[in-house]
């Protein structure tokens, strides 16, 4: 059985002045669910980086970010992943979605991958709790 004990669910327009917001949101919201520091400072960079992809480098109206804790790991889908080419090794250019934010995710986190939810394309980061 799949234990989740409380979720973050956050829709934000695609515009950098959303920043701030999204990552208060994933910041308050990890500290309340049990995060340590680390965790947080983690959380907090890797969904500013993908968030602010999907901000300058898609046609999105929109940034969905899902936050939680499930059967020990933190949890965290960013969408608009439709246009990630791969999630391969290495250091992606910095120009492009898949550039610096996804690099930085997948230094941080214990799982990068791109998952469909509910007709969208997500980058999901797993980090074990």
């Amino acid at each position: 059985m799949t234990d989740v004990r409380v979720e973050l669910r956050i829709t934000a327009d695609a515009d950098t002045t959303e920043l701030h917001a999204i990552r208060q949101h994933v910041t308050r919201a990890a500290r309340d669910f049990g995060a340590d520091d680390q965790t947080i400072d983690d959380f907090e960079l890797v969904v500013s980086e993908l968030a602010t992809n999907v901000i300058n480098h898609t046609a999105a109206d929109e940034v969905i970010v899902a936050f939680r804790l499930e059967d020990d790991q933190w949890i965290l889908d960013v969408s608009e992943a439709d246009t990630l080419g791969h999630l391969g090794a290495g250091s992606p250019p910095h120009d492009s979605i898949d550039g610096r934010g996804l690099f930085i995710a997948q230094a941080l986190m214990d799982v990068v991958e791109i998952v469909d939810i509910e007709r969208r394309r997500y980058v999901r980061c797993v980090k074990n709790a």
